[in-house]
């Protein structure tokens, strides 16, 4: 059976408990960052340590030192002997005074190899409170899902309330357009993803506001995200992209490949 960390120990997932007046599950008043495992390793644990401690104090949720995190990771996948996984870290205000953490481990799910996407209805608020946070405040993603199962597509593209482009439902977006790799900037809400930072630190990429309109007129496109890695997107709206993955494509993924992190 597998087993979760919860507030300082090893207990088993099937038991975990939290208490009904959790502010993570009464409110959604938390964070939580998601990374892969692959050979016991998580990618870009540290990284993903220091944007959920960086989200936890803009929200103001009580969060453990980034060692006791690294400490507690370490010692739940070494217990259950975990090669490969989707790694969990949630914080959350907790009840009566005290704040919740928890780190558990999830068997991966299989993804396509390109993806289909279509835009949204609804639009993301650059200046809302939690623009740019990974909060369990899911609900909206949760309707995502269901209009997305409806379609039979794999994500979601949302614009912005100004009507630019933004991100994926779950995921960040790069656009090959003119041979340029373009992708949204954080001023426009989206999340700043650690496996979009890693490709923009590695590859010439262009962080400029963009009209929805340049889907229609993208070479290339891919989705990004710890889970994704660099995922090709084979359709937008509908529309055909023939360079699935494209040259563009190909060198993220080949310099995300080279990232030992």
């Amino acid at each position: 059976m597998s087993r979760a960390w919860l507030n300082g120990r090893l207990v088993e997932a099937a038991d975990a408990q939290l208490r009904i007046d959790d502010a993570g599950f009464m409110l959604g008043d938390g964070v939580f960052t998601t990374t892969i495992v692959r050979d016991g390793r998580p990618f870009a644990l540290r990284r993903n340590l220091a944007r959920l401690l960086s989200s936890a104090t803009r929200v103001g949720v009580p969060a453990p030192e980034a060692s006791t995190l690294v400490a507690a990771v370490a010692e739940l996948l070494a217990a259950d002997q975990v090669q490969r996984a989707r790694l969990r870290i949630s914080l959350s205000s907790g009840s009566a005074g005290r704040p919740t953490a928890v780190v558990s481990h999830h068997p991966l799910g299989v993804l396509p190899a390109t993806a289909s996407v279509v835009t949204l209805p609804w639009r993301r608020n650059a200046d809302g409170a939690l623009a740019g946070v990974k909060s369990p405040s899911f609900g909206e993603w949760a309707l995502v899902q269901r209009h997305l199962a409806a379609l039979g597509v794999d994500e979601g593209l949302f614009a912005t309330t100004s009507g630019d482009l933004c991100e994926g439902g779950v995921s960040n977006i790069f656009l090959g357009v003119g041979g340029r790799l373009v992708t949204p900037p954080l001023s426009s809400g989206c999340l700043p993803g650690v496996t979009r930072a890693l490709i923009c630190e590695q590859l010439p990429v262009i962080e400029q506001a963009l009209p929805m309109s340049v889907l229609a007129g993208a070479e290339e496109a891919f989705l990004t995200s710890a889970i994704r890695g660099v995922q090709p997107i084979s359709l937008i709206d509908r529309r055909v992209l023939a360079l699935a993955p494209g040259p563009l494509t190909v060198a993220a993924a080949a310099a995300l490949a080279s990232v030992d992190e």
